[in-house]
């Protein structure tokens, strides 16, 4: 408490709150109310309204009043921080958080209201203590160049918020063409360039059987943020085939939200439809599209799954790539010696069918001879099975696949 110069009465000077106006539902407080009825011009009103230049602003359904948000926060670091937390806990100390860059005004000039300009000025340079207590604490973003803190500390203290723009742009470009701040940014830029990525989220799906494709969308559920789905069906896992069903369509109704788009859901290994009927773990692909306003991306060997969306058919590797692929799965060179030029022959190019044989040559300890032989056998048996029945490899346009996956099942069975 204080008494102005001008004025009898004295003058109580109480902190702020502190409330957050966000987009989304809070789960440390029941924000709803304001969430439900405030519109975005509003919000920036309330938060810009700064005392001398702005009335406060009276928002929401109990006509809740406002004034500028610097008075409580002049650097809201700290506040979208602990929103951050709220919502993602502990997944912030990880990757998940990929840059942070907090960006001042430069120091304002006040004038000396009431006989407060010592208050005013320990607000003005608040945002630096605060910028500087954050970084010590935060000391591991700052190491890994994942915080950065930019602000004009010179030539603004005279511009007023009501002055002429080319002032602050003047003050401002002089400052970010000096040689340790165009550091600071050019490394700024690096960070986000190699950190960004087209979607804030990957589901990688095991699409193998529809059993495998449940047990995956489940475990994403931990994934979610807080307060989205239910707790009981993020925080435990799922252990009875109706729990399992009970997160899967939570998780995809979570993913069909209107504006849920920055995920990117992957479908791996689809080789089983629901038109072959009969077999095992056949199911129909299209009741765990959660919607067409995000990406999705399906590999598959039906061909028919390509009606679903644009589709792209993966060629044959060149022969270069395929002793690559090869030598990644056998653990060294193949020998390109005369069994070794025919075994990539017969192998096709397909990249599948060379992981086989080479993960087959490296636990079995056999040479290329020997796997060509075998390889020889299992495919004159194949032809003569593939005669008799309708098999599964009519989805495919080469056998290759097929005969070093027998090659391989036969050895597991014997």
């Amino acid at each position: 408490m204080f008494r102005g110069p001008s004025s009898p009465l004295p003058i109580r000077l109480v902190p702020p709150r502190q409330p957050c106006l966000t987009s989304y539902r809070s789960p440390r407080s029941d924000n709803s109310d304001l969430l439900n009825h405030t519109k975005i011009w509003q919000a920036c009103r309330a938060t810009s309204a700064a005392t001398t230049f702005f009335d406060p602003i009276a928002i929401g359904p109990f006509g809740e009043e406002f004034v500028d948000g610097a008075l409580g926060a002049n650097n809201p670091v700290r506040l979208r921080w602990n929103q951050a937390h709220d919502v993602w806990g502990e997944q912030l100390r990880g990757g998940s958080l990929q840059c942070i860059v907090s960006i001042c005004t430069g120091r304002s000039r006040f004038n000396d209201v009431f006989g407060i300009w010592a208050t005013l000025r320990a607000l003005a340079t608040e945002t630096g203590k605060t910028a500087e207590q954050f970084r010590r604490e935060k000391s591991d973003l700052d190491d890994d160049g994942r915080y950065y803190r930019f602000n004009v500390d010179h030539c603004l203290e005279e511009i007023g918020l009501e002055e002429s723009k080319k002032e602050i742009a003047a003050a401002t470009r002089r400052y970010v063409e000096s040689q340790a701040v165009f550091r600071q940014t050019q490394a700024c830029a690096n960070v986000i360039a190699r950190r960004e990525s087209a979607f804030s989220s990957v589901f990688w799906l095991d699409g193998r059987s529809e059993d495998h494709l449940k047990h995956s969308l489940a475990s994403y559920a931990s994934k979610i943020p807080h307060s989205q789905i239910l707790n009981s069906n993020r925080d435990a896992p799922p252990t009875s085939n109706d729990n399992v069903n009970a997160v899967v369509a939570e998780v995809l109704n979570w993913l069909a939200r209107p504006d849920n788009t920055d995920w990117l859901l992957i479908f791996d290994n689809v080789d089983q439809d629901f038109d072959q009927g009969g077999e095992m773990g056949v199911y129909d692909i299209r009741r765990y599209l959660p919607g067409d306003h995000v990406s999705m991306l399906i590999t598959t060997r039906l061909a028919r799954l390509a009606q679903l969306g644009d589709w792209r058919q993966l060629s044959k590797v060149d022969e270069e790539l395929s002793k690559a692929i090869f030598k990644r799965r056998y653990g060294r060179e193949l020998v390109l010696d005369e069994a070794g030029q025919e075994l990539l022959s017969l192998l096709d190019g397909l990249p599948l069918a060379l992981a086989q044989a080479a993960s087959y040559l490296r636990e079995t300890k056999l040479d290329a001879t020997a796997y060509v032989r075998l390889y020889k056998q299992q495919w004159d048996e194949l032809v003569r099975s593939d005669g008799e029945a309708r098999s599964p490899l009519e989805e495919y346009e080469q056998r290759s696949v097929g005969t070093t996956w027998m090659v391989s099942f036969e050895a597991i069975r014997d």
